[in-house]
């Protein structure tokens, strides 16, 4: 037997069969070297890390301050959420101390879903398509919705698509299987018909040829 106090009175005993166990006041239970089950915290002091890896390429640590998961040296970084119809969710402080959900992998759906605002800043593209064809972003002065590959920009509704500025004044209309409206000062001014157009107000022409004209 081996005497030790590292925890208390204790001693290390092995039996016939070379297996070692503790014994005596404060003398375990001791996780084995070859694995078991934990039945108590790990409790690890700011910046001690917990290492994985015969290269310690994953790494654990708070410094006091921050909290890290580290891939350090190879590979990708996985985040994995194996059961069935279940998602990874992300959440943070709500702003008022309280805890809110920003974003989750919908694994029921197949979908990533946003529960708060999504924010670019200046110069940052929002990018959709393969190839970031699509691209939508504020360059610090203006803002721009820029088709930028293949094909072309198609803007689609199912009943009306309207174009209004920051007043909420009406800028244009656009009806499906109704009428094209184009306004002035929020007034329409301009409209097409079954038949033609409709215009409200006058009409300057400058150089014109009208054809069968009544």
């Amino acid at each position: 037997a081996i005497k030790f106090n590292a925890y208390g009175a204790g001693t290390l005993v092995t039996d016939a069969s070379g297996n070692i166990t503790a014994v005596g006041a404060g003398a375990g239970p001791f996780l084995p070297l070859s694995g078991g089950t934990m039945t108590g915290n790990i409790d690890f002091n700011d910046s001690v890390r917990a290492r994985f890896g015969n290269g310690n390429d994953l790494q654990i640590v708070h410094d006091g301050s921050n909290s890290y998961i580290h891939n350090v040296d190879v590979g990708d970084l996985y985040i994995r959420q194996t059961a069935d119809d279940k998602d990874i969710i992300f959440q943070s402080d709500d702003g008022s101390g309280g805890t809110a959900t920003y974003m989750y992998l919908d694994g029921g759906g197949g979908l990533t879903r946003l529960s708060r605002r999504l924010r670019a800043d200046d110069g940052v593209k929002i990018e959709a398509g393969s190839t970031g064809d699509l691209q939508i972003y504020h360059d610090g002065n203006d803002s721009y919705i820029d088709e930028v590959g293949t094909g072309s920009l198609i803007i689609k509704s199912s009943t009306i698509i309207e174009m209004k500025g920051a007043n909420d004044e009406y800028i244009a209309r656009f009806i499906e299987n109704g009428s094209v409206d184009l306004y002035y000062n929020n007034a329409l001014k301009f409209e097409t018909t079954g038949t033609g157009v409709l215009v409200t107000g006058d009409i300057q022409i400058d150089s014109a040829l009208l054809s069968n004209q009544e």
